[in-house]
């Protein structure tokens, strides 16, 4: 494996806030019973969405360094969007 087109930025700046905010929609903590319905939805999909955007430039990582061609870089695009549907959280890279 390479040492990662973007240096890994992807693990820095999006994969360490992924992880501890699963954790937290998993075990939220007391002071979060304020929050609302539409507050808890809106986390979600924050959560949501930087799980996708950790999983695509992970993947687009992997095929500028050559580590994936582009017929991989498809198919584990998809594998690791449809892995991340059915079970929430992002796929291990590390």
């Amino acid at each position: 494996m390479s040492g990662g087109y973007f240096d890994y930025t992807q693990r820095k700046l999006l994969y360490d806030v992924i992880e501890p905010l699963g954790k937290f929609l998993e075990n939220p903590p007391e002071w979060t019973n304020k929050f609302t319905p539409e507050t808890w939805k809106r986390i979600r999909e924050g959560y949501e969405c930087a799980c996708k955007a950790f999983i695509y430039i992970q993947r687009i990582d992997w095929l500028f360094e050559g580590d994936d061609g582009v017929e991989d870089f498809h198919e584990r695009l998809k594998d690791g969007l449809d892995k991340f549907e059915t079970e929430k959280k992002v796929p291990d890279y590390f």
